[in-house]
């Protein structure tokens, strides 16, 4: 071997090795990250393990990542904020369990201060004796509480009073080390994405061309049947979805639709273990759109004009005692007993007919669907299912159309065997099955 291949190898392995180091480092430095005692669940990403992935992606498709136009490039705006090797999410058990708290390090106060300004309403600027700034996002459903080296950050589905909880965050009160608390194996896992609490342990890993996720989940709020059983379906459907379990264990005893309310109760005395939804495709739909214009009176005229739209054809049902479940949601004005129609508070988009059998309920887009009987057996009591390349081509869907365009397919399945955890698993695919999955997420 000559002297000159020699030295290249030698750089090579130095690299190597200083990679790995640097790695070992800020994952060490991770595992001291301070979370509340109190939390009651946990999510770690893994950082760098997406970054290392991304890295290898990056070196078998070189092409890709460094051919320079715009549909390639991640767009990266400037925060003023340490990313560890590890990120920690945490909830709280007196908060929605789809709120989530974390804790940042400010590593430029003018980076971070033109980002939030950009992206936050400023709100309640030091309000009291911690000195501490808040912020939140148009929607209420992102809030910030940071002073000049912390900033806690809560992440939410729906407005939540979060103020004391951030104050407890950013000022460290009552923390303690990963690495030292009840969480601690949580550390040892490799997947990019894995949460836990007493009832749910989950991971997510972007993949080449996919993302997949499974969950093994603690509960007595879905009870699968011992023999699932499920619909045949369209072997051409654009999406389907089933359920073979009693879901009526739910903690809320009614469930809000709008101004209108259902009974779970009430319900649970016509619905019989089952659901299914077919998006089958789609039809059209002729629409009538009011125009005004000014006659040479200058009075003021309306004009009708008739707009063919794509709707889609899809029914969802339920094994019921229908006709007597038609007649509840009449009662309660959820649906129209004069055109047999869903009232157009409750579901505005399209008008949905309704039908009740003996043995079954029905909502759809279609009139007439027929009571549908024919079932299989099946080894999971539920799987769904979306074709997106035959979603995008048949429906336009408001602000998610454009960013779906990169899917290709999404199924789910779930599954329990006697008293093990309830298991469920999932996958996305997109078109480009070669480019690591959350690059492609990141550069929409």
């Amino acid at each position: 071997m000559s002297k000159f291949l020699k030295i290249i190898l030698l750089i090579i392995l130095i690299i190597m090795v200083s990679f790995l180091g640097y790695f070992k480092i800020r994952s060490y430095q991770a595992n001291q990250t301070l979370i509340p005692k109190n939390a009651n669940g946990l999510m770690m990403v893994n950082t760098d393990l997406i970054y290392r992935s991304i890295l290898m992606n990056a070196i078998k498709n070189p092409a890709y990542y460094f051919k320079g136009d715009e549909d390639s490039k991640v767009k990266i705006q400037k925060r003023g904020l340490k990313i560890p090797s590890k990120l920690f999410l945490y909830t709280f058990s007196d908060q929605n369990q789809t709120t989530f708290f974390s804790r940042f390090t400010i590593t430029d106060r003018d980076e971070f201060s033109l980002f939030i300004a950009d992206k936050f309403i400023l709100t309640n600027y030091e309000k009291d004796e911690n000195h501490l700034n808040w912020a939140t996002s148009e929607n209420g459903k992102i809030n910030l509480c940071y002073n000049d080296k912390e900033v806690a950050v809560s992440f939410s589905l729906s407005n939540q009073n979060v103020e004391e909880l951030l104050t407890a965050i950013v000022l460290e009160k009552d923390f303690i080390k990963v690495n030292k608390s009840k969480f601690k194996n949580i550390l040892d896992q490799n997947g990019h994405l894995h949460f836990v609490n007493n009832e749910v342990n989950a991971f997510v890993n972007f993949n080449s061309g996919e993302i997949k996720g499974d969950i093994s989940w603690i509960t007595d709020y879905l009870q699968p049947v011992a023999k699932p059983t499920h619909t045949k379906f369209q072997d051409d459907a654009t999406a389907t979805f089933w359920m073979n379990a009693n879901i009526l264990n739910l903690p809320s005893k009614q469930w809000n639709i709008g101004d209108y309310t259902i009974d779970r109760d009430s319900l649970s005395t016509y619905f019989k273990d089952y659901m299914d939804f077919e998006w089958k495709g789609s039809m059209k739909k002729t629409d009538s759109v009011i125009t005004y214009e000014y006659d040479d009176d200058f009075e003021k005229i309306a004009i009708v004009t008739a707009v063919e739209k794509d709707m889609p054809l899809f029914t969802f049902r339920l094994d019921a005692d229908g006709e007597n479940l038609k007649n509840y949601l009449q009662n309660n004005h959820l649906l129209d007993p004069i055109s047999g129609r869903v009232n157009p508070d409750v579901f505005p988009l399209y008008p949905l007919f309704v039908a009740g059998f003996s043995n079954q309920f029905q909502i759809g887009t279609q009139v007439n669907t027929e009571d549908k009987t024919d079932s299989k057996p099946s080894n999971d009591f539920l799987y769904g299912m979306i074709d997106f390349k035959k979603a995008n081509t048949q429906q336009d869907i408001p602000y998610f159309s454009s960013f779906l365009k990169s899917f290709d397919k999404m199924e789910i399945r779930g599954s329990k065997t006697g008293s093990e955890p309830i298991k469920i698993s999932g996958r996305i695919t997109f078109e480009n099955h070669n480019i690591n999955a959350f690059y492609q997420l990141i550069r929409k």
